[in-house]
């Protein structure tokens, strides 16, 4: 049997120790620096951008309170979709005694506590009646103030409604 011998060439031996020597400077880094030793003092500006980031690595949860206000986000970045929690439209039935008020409870599926509630009428909105301030008061469920101005009772049967809820 006899052994073939391949020549070495110089470009082989070149592009093996760069190889060695990029990998090495990598690993001595991930070895040898502390944990947490890295951070925004040591980075260049502009060094971490939206591409360099794994999905979900920036989250609620990991920023500052206030860290993020009106001057950091870019014109036209951010839309009704990003904000909306649940929205909902129906038909709610309801009655109010006359001169009083009373507390709808609505089941709005997605609504979720901490959320901030919008309700609205889709249809002409009853007479003498009026709505008050809505809030999530927990998961798929909304409340919403309504009053009779009226001395007569009103009964609803049909009153189209919206509900969308934000945050």
């Amino acid at each position: 049997m006899t052994h073939r011998r391949i020549p070495v060439r110089y470009a082989d031996v070149v592009a093996t120790l760069a190889l060695v020597l990029a990998t090495g400077g990598t690993a001595y880094a991930a070895a040898a620096l502390p944990k947490h030793s890295v951070g925004a003092p040591q980075l260049k500006s502009g060094a971490v951008i939206t591409a360099k980031l794994h999905g979900r690595a920036v989250t609620t949860r990991k920023l500052a309170r206030n860290a993020v206000g009106s001057p950091q986000i870019k014109d036209g970045s951010v839309s009704l979709t990003d904000l909306v929690g649940a929205d909902v439209t129906g038909t709610i039935s309801f009655s109010v005694a006359g001169t009083s008020c009373t507390t709808l409870a609505l089941g709005v599926h997605g609504a979720l506590p901490g959320q901030v509630s919008f309700f609205s009428w889709t249809t002409i909105t009853p007479a003498g009646v009026v709505a008050g301030p809505s809030r999530v008061t927990g998961a798929d469920q909304v409340s919403v103030a309504l009053c009779n101005l009226d001395a007569a009772p009103a009964t609803v049967p049909s009153a189209g409604v919206r509900v969308v809820t934000f945050g």
